[in-house]
């Protein structure tokens, strides 16, 4: 009986462009992808590929090509730890521990690399702290005043400047301002003292502008359910 030969390889999801999350089951998975080997395909991606357990809930994955890691967060028993791991799921290490990510929240909160993916910037509560991707030297580099949360935060390479979102536990008063995270002083307030919420921020990559969304029709509850709509900065 004679049968033909053929071959296979298995993909290690290194040199995927995306990493997104999907809930499944009771948790949020991690899994990374790339753009379709055909223009205009249908078929699903065939890079895709499952990086963190369904057995944990994983999200809010940010890649970093610099120190070749995707930081993300993850909930260990009752509060929310940072993590890092190479592009395929590997090498997962647990960053934070006494001071967890923590704030309005935790689908809200943000944290982002920071001095060319050696640290990571994250708020816990009004403080914003500065971590190695190896987890040490955990320290306070920006707090703001008490009952003031720090719900977002993206840098900037280009100046060192950080722009980042504050609110009150409701989710409203928001403010945008750009700190020094090296001296911990305010340098620009982007927007304040506006009915709404605020969100979506982002630091462009040459500094010169703040991408945000606003709810411009001014709309609060307490359930903090409101639309968000862009807005120029």
């Amino acid at each position: 009986m004679v049968s033909s030969l053929s071959s296979f390889t298995t993909i290690d999801g290194s040199d995927n462009r995306f990493f997104y999350v999907r809930t499944i089951g009771e948790n949020n998975v991690i899994f990374s992808g790339s753009d379709s080997v055909e223009s205009g395909a249908d078929e699903p991606n065939e890079s895709e590929i499952q990086i963190t357990s369904t057995e944990a809930n994983s999200f809010r994955p940010r890649k970093d090509k610099v120190s070749g890691k995707v930081a993300f967060l993850k909930t260990v028993g009752a509060d929310t730890q940072l993590f890092v791991m190479k592009f395929d799921g590997t090498e997962e290490v647990q960053l934070t521990d006494v001071t967890p990510v923590t704030g309005f929240r935790q689908s809200e909160i943000d944290f982002t690399w920071y001095n060319n993916g050696n640290r990571i910037l994250y708020p816990s509560l009004n403080k914003l702290y500065s971590i190695s991707a190896f987890g040490t030297g955990n320290s306070v580099v920006y707090e703001a005043p008490l009952g003031v949360l720090i719900t977002e935060v993206d840098a900037n390479e280009s100046n060192g400047l950080v722009a980042i979102k504050t609110n009150d536990a409701s989710g409203y008063n928001a403010r945008i301002s750009i700190i020094n995270p090296n001296t911990g002083i305010e340098s620009l307030v982007v927007i304040e003292n506006v009915n709404g919420a605020l969100g979506g921020v982002d630091y462009s990559i040459d500094a010169s502008k703040i991408l945000y969304t606003r709810d411009v029709s001014g709309f609060e509850d307490p359930d903090y359910s409101c639309l968000l709509y862009t807005s120029p900065s």
